[in-house]
This record gives C-alpha cells, sequence and structure tokens, in this order.
C-alpha cells in the first residue's frame, strides 16, 4: 500500500511538471542554430536546494521563454539558443520565499558552469510572536536568530539585543549563557583572540538593522579552544551599503547622593561604514571614548593578633581610547575568496588617582594606635595591533566541502606606573613606592580546516589543526628592585568531530587533541624556571532529539581545561594600596572540568540542567606577610544548577526576555584547611519594551543576584536596574537615546573574607547611577553589493 501510493505520488508530481513546462522554441531564420544547455540551481540562506519550486526563463524584454520545475536537488536546466545569450534572465515566484528576478545572464556557452541563485525566506510569524524569528537545528545545540526589523533597529545596538535573547545574561561588563562564563564572541566568525569587553564595544556601535542573524551555540565544538564554554557569533548583513553616525554623552547621576555628576563627564563618538571599493567589499568600524568616573569605598581589616584599622578610600578615574578597524573581503572566483582584518586599539591615557585614609587600632585594647594618609596615582597606556588574514575555498559542490586557512598576528605592548605617596600622623606626604612595568604580548595563530571531507546521507565530518604561539615579556622595577618574567606557549591541537543521524536522533562525537609546552622564568632576588608539557585528549558528545516542530532535547559531555592566563603566574608584586599587594604564581596549574549538561526547548522556553566537576581552581592567600597575597592552586569544586528562560510579547506594545540562574556550590581543600557547602547563586534578569507610540520606546532592564560565594569570601547581594528613552525624528534616519542606569542607586558592592589569622569587610560605591545620551544617525554610503553566491550556511561560522 505504502509503495502504490508513493508510485502514484511520483506520478502526479510528474505530470504537473508537465503541465507548467509551456516551452517555446526560438525562431530560426533560415539556419541551423547553436545551442548550450543552462543549468540553474536555487538554494536557501542554509545552501540547501529548493526542490519543486517553478522557474522562469524570459527575455531581457521580459517576454517569457520556458518555464521549469527544480528537482529534488533544486536543479533543473535549460537548452537555450547561443543567439539568446546575455538577452535572457530568470524569474522566480514561489511560496515562502521573497519574489526574485536576476540581472542579464551571460555565460561561457563552450562550458557553461550552473548559476545558483540564493532566495531569501520570508519571515515567518510564530504563534506566539516573538521578537526574533527562531530555527533550531542540530549543529552542537546551535540556535539561529534571525532579527526582525522594525522602526527602532537603527536605535538599538547589537549589545542592548542580547538582553533580548533567552539565556543571555549581561551584568557587571560580563556576557553569560545559561549561568555560564567563558563566552566567546564573534563578529562574522572573527574575534577569536579578542576580550568580551572590546567585543561588546564593537557591537555597541552596530545597530541591529546591520544584522542578518545571531548565532547562539551553547555546547561549541571540538574546533573552538578547550576553555571556551559557549559561542555567540554575529552575523552582519551584506546586502546593502548601511552606515550610521552616534555620538553620546554620559556623566555620574547623584552617584554620590550629593552632586549632579558634572565634574566627571565622559563622552564618545563612532561610526560605522559599510561600501565597495572596486571589487573589494569594505567595512570600517571606528570607535573614539574619553570615559571618566569616581568609585568610593570603606574597610575593615583585623590581622589577629597584630591590629585593626578602617580604611576610606576616594578614587577618580579617567580613559582616552581609540578603537579604529577595517576588513576586506574579496571573491577571487566563484569556488574560493579571501579575507583581511586590519585592528588597532589605542589607550594612550588611562589614570586613577585614590586617597586613602586609614585609622589603626591595637589589637588588644583596641586604643587608636595611629592615624595615615595614603595618595596612589596609577597610569597606564597600551597598543594593540592585530592582523587576520582567511582564505576559503569549496572543493566539493555536490558534499559541500571547503578548506579554510586563518592566519593571526597580535601584538599588545603596555606600559604602568604606579606612585604611593605615604603620609605618618601629622607629617608631609613622602614617596614610599615607585613601581614601573613594561611588558609585550605576542601571538601567532595558524589554523587548517576540513569541512565534510567525508559526507555521506547519515553522517558529516569536520576535522582541522592549529597552532598558537604565546610570547610575554614584563620587566618590573620596584623601588630599587629589579624584575624580569618571561613566558613561552606552543600549543599546537588536532580535532575532529562526526555527527551522525540515526533515526529522529543526532549524536555529535568529538575529539581534541592538544600537546602544549610552556616555560616560565622569574628573575628577582634569584632565578626560577618552571616547565608545563603535556598531551591531552578532550573528548566531548552529545546528543539530541526534536519532538515535533516546536521542541527538541540533548544531553551532553564535555572535558575541558582552564588554562591560567600569564598574568596569574607573574611572581613580582602588583600594588593595590599602601598595605596591600598580590603576586602571581611560577607554578600554577592549568584547571580541569568535567561537564554534563541537559537541555530541553519549547516554543518560548528553554531549561539547561547541569553538573560541573574542576579542580586547580584559583584562591588568594596570605604568605608570611600577612598584607602580601598569592594565587595557589586551591583544589576542589563542584557546581550543580539550572537555569530557566522564556520571552513573550503582548500585541506590538510589549515584549518581554526574562531568565532565571540557580547553582549549588561546594568547594574544599584540606592543605588550606577550608570548606565551603552552600546554594552558590540565584539571579534574576528581565529585560521589558514597551512601545509607547509609532516613534517611542521604553526599555526597562532589572538584575537581582543574590550571595555568592569564593573560597574564603561572600559577596553581597545586587541588584541593578536600567530605564532607556528611544525617540525617532526625520524619517526614522535620527534617534535620541537617554539612559538612567541604576536610576534607584541601590547597587553596592559587598565583600566579606575570612582568612587564615584575618578577616575583611569591603562596602563600595561606585559610580553605577549613570545619565547617558546618544544621538545616532543613519544614512547610505557606497554602493549597494550582494554575497558570494557559493557561500551556503556555514558562511560566518567561526573555524578555528
Amino acid at each position: 500500500m505504502k509503495y502504490d501510493l508513493c508510485l502514484w505520488s511520483a506520478c502526479l508530481l510528474l505530470l504537473v511538471s508537465m503541465g507548467y513546462a509551456q516551452t517555446k522554441e526560438p525562431v530560426s531564420y533560415g539556419r541551423p542554430h547553436l545551442s548550450f544547455s543552462l543549468t540553474i540551481r536555487l538554494l536557501s540562506d542554509e545552501g540547501e536546494g529548493i526542490p519543486f519550486t517553478k522557474v522562469m526563463l524570459m527575455r531581457d524584454s521580459l517576454q517569457l521563454l520556458s518555464s521549469k520545475v527544480t528537482g529534488p536537488d533544486g536543479r533543473t536546466t535549460f537548452h537555450v539558443a547561443d543567439s539568446l545569450n546575455g538577452k535572457l534572465r530568470i524569474h522566480i515566484k514561489t511560496l515562502g520565499y521573497e519574489e526574485f528576478s536576476s540581472s542579464v545572464l551571460f555565460v561561457d556557452s563552450a562550458n557553461a558552469p550552473e548559476q545558483a541563485f540564493r532566495l531569501k525566506k520570508i519571515d515567518i510569524q510564530l504563534a506566539e510572536v516573538e521578537i526574533f524569528q527562531k530555527r533550531i537545528i542540530s549543529e552542537g545545540e546551535k540556535l539561529i536568530y534571525h532579527i526582525r526589523q522594525d522602526q527602532f533597529s537603527a536605535a538599538t545596538s547589537m549589545a542592548e539585543l542580547f538582553t533580548k535573547m533567552p539565556g543571555l545574561v549581561l551584568s557587571s561588563g560580563e556576557l553569560k549563557l545559561n549561568g555560564k562564563s567563558g563566552v566567546l564572541i564573534l563578529i562574522d566568525g572573527k574575534g577569536e583572540l579578542k576580550g568580551q569587553e572590546e567585543q561588546l564595544m564593537m557591537l555597541a556601535g552596530l545597530s541591529s538593522d546591520q544584522v542578518e542573524k545571531v548565532e547562539i551555540i551553547s555546547s561549541p565544538s571540538a574546533k573552538y579552544n578547550a576553555n571556551i564554554n559557549a559561542v555567540i557569533n554575529v552575523i552582519t548583513k551584506k546586502v546593502k551599503g548601511f552606515s550610521n553616525f552616534r555620538s553620546g554623552y554620559s556623566q555620574p547621576f547623584f552617584a554620590d547622593g550629593k552632586d549632579f555628576g558634572l565634574k566627571h563627564p565622559s563622552g564618545s563618538t563612532g561610526t560605522n561604514l559599510n561600501f565597495l571599493l572596486g571589487k573589494v567589499r569594505t567595512a570600517l568600524f571606528f570607535h573614539m571614548s574619553n570615559q571618566r568616573g569616581l568609585e568610593n569605598s570603606s574597610e575593615t581589616r583585623s590581622i589577629r593578633p597584630l591590629s585593626r584599622y578602617l580604611g576610606n578610600s576616594y578614587s577618580t578615574f579617567s580613559s582616552f581610547s581609540l578603537m579604529p578597524n577595517i576588513s576586506f573581503d574579496y571573491d577571487l572566483h566563484k569556488r574560493s575568496s579571501v579575507a583581511l582584518n586590519v585592528d588597532f586599539g589605542l589607550n594612550p591615557s588611562y589614570q586613577k588617582k585614590t586617597d586613602y585614609h586609614y585609622l589603626f587600632f591595637d589589637y588588644a585594647n583596641n586604643q587608636l594606635d595611629s592615624t595615615v594618609r595614603t595618595s596612589n596615582t596609577y597610569t597606564s597606556d597600551s597598543w594593540r595591533t592585530r592582523l587576520t588574514g582567511s582564505y576559503k575555498y569549496k572543493m566539493d559542490t555536490l558534499k559541500n566541502s571547503f578548506l579554510y586557512l586563518h592566519l593571526i598576528y597580535s601584538s599588545n605592548p603596555y606600559t604602568q606606573h604606579h606612585y604611593l605617596f605615604n603620609q605618618l600622623d601629622a607629617a608631609p606626604l613622602s614617596l614610599a613606592i615607585a613601581s614601573h612595568l613594561k611588558g609585550q604580548f605576542e601571538i601567532y595563530s595558524a589554523s587548517l580546516i576540513f569541512s565534510n571531507l567525508v559526507k555521506k546521507k547519515f553522517l558529516s565530518t569536520e576535522a582541522g589543526l592549529k597552532f598558537n604561539s604565546l610570547e610575554n615579556e614584563t620587566m618590573q622595577q620596584f623601588n630599587q628592585e629589579s624584575f624580569d618574567f618571561r613566558y613561552s606557549e606552543q600549543l599546537s591541537a588536532l580535532f575532529l568531530t562526526a555527527r551522525w543521524n540515526i533515526g529522529r536522533y543526532t549524536l555529535t562525537t568529538e575529539f581534541r587533541n592538544e600537546f602544549l609546552q610552556a616555560v616560565a622564568r622569574f628573575k628577582g632576588g634569584q632565578a626560577e624556571e618552571v616547565s608545563h608539557e603535556y598531551f591531552k585528549i578532550y573528548p566531548q558528545l552529545l546528543l539530541q532529539r526534536p519532538f515535533g516542530s516546536h521542541a527538541t532535547a540533548s544531553l551532553g559531555y564535555s572535558k575541558r581545561v582552564r588554562r591560567p592566563p600569564s598574568v596569574y603566574m607573574n611572581p613580582s608584586q602588583a600594588i593595590t594600596n599602601y598595605y596591600y599587594r598580590h603576586s602571581g604564581n611560577l607554578a600554577y596549574l592549568p584547571g580541569y572540568s568535567d561537564r554534563i549538561e541537559g537541555q530541553l526547548r519549547y516554543r518560548n522556553f528553554g531549561a539547561t540542567l547541569y553538573m560541573d566537576h574542576s579542580i586547580h581552581q584559583r584562591v588568594m592567600l596570605p604568605t608570611s606577610d600577612p598584607y602580601v597575597f598569592q594565587g595557589l592552586n586551591s583544589g576542589k569544586f563542584n557546581s550543580y544548577g539550572a537555569s530557566l528562560n522564556y520571552s513573550l510579547q503582548i500585541q506590538k506594545w510589549f515584549s518581554s526576555n526574562n531568565s532565571i540562574d540557580l547553582s549549588h556550590t561546594a568547594q574544599g581543600q584540606d592543605d588550606y584547611v577550608y570548606s565551603r557547602d552552600q546554594w552558590g547563586g540565584f539571579n534574576v534578569a528581565s529585560s521589558n519594551d514597551f512601545t509607547l507610540g509609532k516613534r517611542t520606546r521604553l526599555q526597562v532592564g532589572l538584575y537581582y543576584s543574590s550571595n555568592s560565594y569564593s573560597a574564603y569570601g561572600v559577596f553581597g547581594r545586587v541588584f541593578s536596574s536600567s530605564i532607556d528613552l528611544k525617540q525617532l525624528f526625520f524619517k526614522d534616519k535620527l534617534s535620541f537615546n537617554m539612559t538612567i542606569e541604576d536610576p534607584f542607586g541601590i547597587k553596592k558592592l559587598r565583600s566579606s573574607s575570612d582568612y587564615p589569622m584575618q578577616s575583611q569587610q569591603v562596602r563600595q560605591l561606585t559610580n553605577n547611577r549613570i545619565l547617558y545620551f546618544q544621538l545616532l544617525y543613519k544614512f547610505r554610503f557606497g554602493r549597494n553589493f550582494t554575497k558570494q553566491g557559493f557561500k551556503d550556511k556555514n558562511d560566518g561560522e567561526i573555524r578555528y
């Protein structure tokens, strides 16, 4: 019965195809005409063939010559007279895709290549009317969000848009996904060597109308470095030359409860241009800012049985930075392209000045012992140069296999100066400590990736090689002493990924093999050297299954490494204030973690459960000098948690995205005699939009975090909020934003620590309450340009 039904369906489809194929042969005037075969292939945004779609072949005068229906692979072939070459175009009109008309076709009739055309899907409103049109695909638990545009898109930055995506929380400058830190942010697949702060600054200058889609990968592939826990890839539009210019002003808003804040103004300006230089697609980003702020804090420390003191500090800081970034993209031919990105970061002037006031007491009888005043001036300047070159080649059209080559060079020299002046009782200020530090980081990276070398109906593969070289050289002058720290690291990695389709299940098996050679050298009072060399295999498994068209579930396991930054290993003393210093540890070990994570997604709801076991967590402990702390390997850290998120929209006037994270932590180390076992955190984040009119929108953000715990410390509750008003002018080309961060002034930073033989309590008030204004002008710049025809659904995905 089933076989008969399939046979009748095939016959019916053939009859329909024949009914549509009404071909008009070209007229011949008494001489034989030569013809050639013209193969047309229709592709979706994901690079998949669009089957059973009517294709109309027309003269450039729009006269219909022939029409055919594509086959299961999205291909169809016309036989065309040579005399019509350069006078034809195709036209497609089908359900679910935008109507399409090509430009005039001119092909080499002797060897006519296949002509591929990409159709754009029409955004379909989901039943719940989400902010984003969402599709879930089985590639490492990747969620793809297509950005839906409205009149406020140009006035909304991509950094703002993160808070409206399920599972993403942006708090205190850090972006987390489903409660996880270690999130790598990419822009068009680039940014492996960039930090979150740098990428968020770029995205703050990128309007959401310039973004095509966002890929969120909660279980990153083995091609990423093992210390990356999640990946967010922002894919920008390449169709038209959208550009903007923005300028902003901000200042503390009664941050200390007394003055308005005009003494600490900050400003920024930037532009984002997209244009063509001949056939080279070019994107230019420029950002300049001058930031100022203030911090107040109070501190109580007891050092048993020596002394106790009360300290108050008042700090002001300023920072000037420039960030130009330019990208070039050029098609060598239909199968390959090259790209170059030149990125500079200049921070030539950062200064922070802090005045401290200490009251010392005798620990035994609590009598006032002395009064100390200290002035601390810290300045730094840094530069960054980063060059990224990439090459992409399509090796096989049928298997959709690619070769990717990436080369990266990064250099970051910097200098730091510390001057501490001390006043004891009524004596004048005198120089107590002078510290000068000069250093440089250099990174070389190369990767070669092969995608779909082996591909079957039930199997797809990816494999690659990667090499990283890091050199860090730091020289420090501390009063009359000199210190020299050098760190060299070479990392070679090989990874292999295989995705198996077994019925409705998708099983991803991955292995990442790493060989690390590292040498740390320190020359101070005596020379020290520590070497690390290891070969490790990091496995990763992920099992996924869809349930209907709206739900999917997954269960995964991954083993990861957290290699310590070289600054953690530098034994040179760094100054926090006159009494408190800290240093790294030359023998600091990498940390390892085993993580089991399960996810369930249904429509606008997502739930994540996880268990994480880690070793070699870093903790700061006092040395023989109670005022000098050093980082040590602290032992085990176990974490269990859940993350829930839900988004909704009520008609066109209200939308909301909400996340809840709950975790339980247990950590301990017998050698250091500490153990903590408690609920480690309860975090709630909510982002809400109220559309008050055609050109007015109010955005309200809320964030709450309960007490969180470290090995020896407890960090107090935090509540923060923001209110943002957006107003559009001049046909929505000009927008005005006014934002108040922490309008209620509730957010305070409180912490307490109980180390062996000493304890500390700190209360800090920073300039959390900020008033911010921004003007943005959107304009057209340069000529329109389209995507390369050979690119497929992996376009923009990182290949490191």
